[in-house]
């Protein structure tokens, strides 16, 4: 969650109903990272809950697809 929280709110492309984001990411004392593909969503049931939900995909391609 810390490096999600890091994510700069500049860094958010927003969406109708979500926002997502990209970011990198290592595991616990280890030097390889991978990617973070985050969205970021708030139910509509949970109107009275201010926290956002989060979908998150780690990825190892380099690439980006256009």
């Amino acid at each position: 969650m810390k490096t999600i929280e890091a994510i700069p709110q500049s860094d958010w492309a927003h969406y109708a109903d979500c926002a997502i984001a990209e970011t990198a990411h290592s595991m616990n004392e280890t030097h390889k990272a991978f990617r973070l593909i985050v969205v970021k969503y708030k139910h509509q049931a949970e109107l009275f809950d201010d926290q956002p939900k989060y979908h998150v995909i780690a990825s190892n391609r380099h690439d980006v697809v256009q």
